[in-house]
């Protein structure tokens, strides 16, 4: 029986977080504005989502340098 390698799966960390950052602010504006409920609660959905697929694809991690930056980073 022969075992499957790893596959990676390539993702740009720094258009993911402009995506949710995106999705966070459009949430906000959405809930503050009187979006519809359904549309408000859409987004916020998206927003968890983002983090649980980078999770999937990359582990606890991935979505740690997703939402703080790359931790080898120095300032």
């Amino acid at each position: 029986m022969e075992t499957s390698a790893a596959v990676e799966v390539p993702i740009c960390l720094a258009r993911t977080r402009t995506k949710l950052c995106v999705f966070v602010v459009l949430t906000v504006v959405s809930a503050v504005h009187g979006g519809s409920a359904w549309a408000t609660l859409a987004l916020a959905l998206t927003c968890v989502a983002i983090p649980l697929a980078v999770a999937a694809l990359g582990g606890i991690h991935l979505v740690r340098d997703l939402l703080f930056g790359p931790a080898d980073q120095e300032h």
